[in-house]
């Protein structure tokens, strides 16, 4: 409410500058400016004419855009933007996205500075690689565990949130079709772009990386990635003396378990000359260096071949299997 007192006999014109802003980042509305009735309540010294009424339709922009990507090491220091990764532990793992600007059809820059906010990073099967967190300090880059995922603070000072890239591709180029405002500069879209730096804490890893942010502070376009596993491949024999060796013929059934018999932490599809594939299962907790697997083999005739796996890595580096008749 802005109240005042037209002075008498005064048929000039007055104007008046509210300053306002935004409560919520969805804010398309209709804004309706009115004035009062003639003395509705007595506090108010207003006796004169009604004033019309006008309405002003407010948009909003389109949300803005992660433009983001998920990229793994391939072990030469390098990343592929990829959504397949072996089952390999503590691999590096890169989640990029923007925060920054762009430029409306209006060719008026939009950016989401001014307020502090929260982009969410859920991705249960990282963790923040420590060795590599670069200038993304604690306080802005962390795992926050009642919302059960990470953070990144996006500061409210466009400057401060300068860290990441030193370039964007750029998303705030002036149309050049649009004339309205020619003499208005390209943002400055220095270091907003973010590489955030983890690794793989399980060895199944396959599940949803997604990107989102503080919906009740600004408009994001919410942002997911799939990963899969790529399973493990070989080729697996049978011998009944330890010397010559056959094929375990396709479509064979083949256990792969944990020492000791239990419990069954992968499945296995054999195909033609022995070739196996083995896909892992997510739900049991087993340790990718240490623990011991058994391999069987039933035969039609019911005899079982037994292989012994020292580690599932040895069996990631290794994956031809030899298994021998148990006597």
């Amino acid at each position: 409410m802005f109240s005042f007192t037209p002075i008498d006999g005064k048929k000039n014109r007055s104007e008046y500058k509210i300053y306002l802003k935004t409560n919520r980042a969805n804010s398309a509305e209709v804004i309706r400016v009115a004035s009062n009735e003639a003395n509705p309540e007595e506090h108010y010294e207003y006796n004169g004419n009604h004033y019309r009424s006008i309405t002003f339709e407010l948009a909003n922009y389109n949300p803005f855009r992660f433009s983001g990507k998920v990229s793994i090491g391939d072990g030469a220091g390098n990343f592929v933007e990829s959504e397949s990764w072996t089952y390999e532990v503590g691999q590096p793992v890169n989640v990029e996205f923007d925060v920054t600007s762009f430029r409306g059809t209006d060719n008026k820059s939009a950016d989401p500075f001014g307020t502090e906010f929260k982009v969410y990073i859920d991705a249960p099967m990282l963790e923040i690689d420590e060795e590599r967190r670069g200038a993304y300090t604690g306080d802005i880059f962390y795992y926050d565990e009642k919302a059960g995922c990470f953070v990144l603070v996006v500061k409210a000072d466009r400057d401060d949130n300068r860290i990441g890239t030193d370039e964007v591709a750029i998303k705030d180029v002036r149309n050049p079709n649009v004339t309205l405002n020619p003499d208005e500069p390209d943002a400055d879209q220095q270091g907003e772009h973010k590489v955030l730096a983890f690794k793989t804490k399980s060895i199944v890893s396959a599940g949803e990386i997604t990107l989102s942010a503080e919906a009740d502070v600004v408009a994001f376009e919410q942002q997911s990635f799939t990963i899969d596993n790529e399973p493990i491949t070989g080729r697996i024999q049978y011998s009944e003396d330890g010397i010559s060796y056959a094929n375990v013929p396709a479509g064979a059934f083949v256990t792969f378990e944990v020492e000791g018999g239990s419990p069954r932490i992968g499945s296995m599809t054999i195909g033609e000359n022995g070739q196996y594939t083995l896909r892992l299962r997510k739900e049991y907790r087993y340790d990718w260096e240490r623990t011991r697997i058994w391999v069987h083999y039933r035969s039609e005739g019911g005899k079982i071949y037994h292989a012994d796996v020292v580690s599932l890595s040895d069996l990631f580096r290794n994956p031809d299997l030899k298994a021998v008749q148990e006597q």
